[in-house]
């Protein structure tokens, strides 16, 4: 049958769910609704259907049923343009994953809260929820997702030109980082970032990754944390130290030499 006919038989069978109180059966018919409707024009339409099915899985408990259909549900309102309304179904999304305990949903969950940020230019969180699911990857030792996340944060470790040495570089400043330093994993792996974006000339974001840090600063130093700004400097200084040593100049001036005479496109 026609889509407009699927859309009218999805609609009587989700009447008659109501009317027979078959509410298990009512859910099955609107999350279909739903997908039968997600296409070009009518996503105002599917997010309705999702938010009904969304509402009667809270009211079963039905926890797992309703992870998936506020997935769907944030990216029927983030393609209609309802940003703010799509990152708070996200949110919730990461908020069931957590107290289920699930780590590695509730990372993807952040995954697909940054790329609706990004949608709505809200770079910074964007930035912030992609640094939260790197560390939870990396938490898991899942190192295919994590390389996935930061090749969406614009990181060339995967299938590209030289992504062994731009991977290996990453892992190296995380590595001589000081594990126990004032601003956590995520401004770890946030100056890490800023190192690899700056080395790869990839000046905003390297912007960003700094803007965020800073940010992160800032808020520790009002919750108090008077020793942040100190702890994060020493924190470069080791990282400066580490990337001297062993450093010898005559052949970096050869390294340097040789690049300047290989021939350029």
């Amino acid at each position: 049958m026609s889509a407009e006919e699927a859309v009218d038989n999805y609609r009587r069978l989700v009447a008659v769910c109501h009317k027979v109180c078959d509410r298990a059966l009512e859910s099955v018919a609107l999350n279909a609704l739903g997908n039968k409707l997600d296409q070009p024009g009518r996503y105002e339409e599917a997010a309705a259907a999702y938010r009904g099915a969304a509402a009667i899985h809270e009211e079963r408990d039905e926890e797992r049923l309703l992870t998936t259909v506020l997935n769907d549900l944030g990216i029927a309102l983030c393609t209609a343009g309802r940003i703010t309304e799509a990152a708070e179904v996200h949110e919730r999304e990461i908020e069931l994953a957590r107290a289920s305990g699930d780590r590695h949903k509730e990372a993807e969950a952040l995954e697909r809260l940054a790329t609706t940020l990004r949608c709505g230019r809200r770079r910074l969180e964007a930035l912030e929820a992609r640094v939260r699911a790197v560390g939870i990857y990396r938490e898991q030792k899942d190192t295919w997702c994590e390389s996935r996340a930061l090749e969406d944060r614009g990181l060339r470790v995967r299938d590209a030109p030289r992504a062994d040495r731009t991977k290996a570089g990453y892992t190296w400043v995380l590595a001589n980082l000081p594990p126990n330093d004032a601003v956590g994993q995520e401004g770890r792996i946030l100056i890490a970032l800023m190192v690899m974006h700056a080395r790869a000339g990839h000046v905003i974001a390297a912007f960003w990754s700094w803007a965020s840090l800073t940010k992160t600063m800032w808020g520790l130093l009002d919750e108090g944390e008077n020793q942040v700004p100190e702890q994060c400097f020493h924190t470069l200084m080791q990282l400066g130290k580490a990337s001297l040593y062993g450093v010898h100049p005559v052949q970096a001036l050869i390294a340097l030499r040789d690049r300047l005479r290989r021939p350029t496109t």
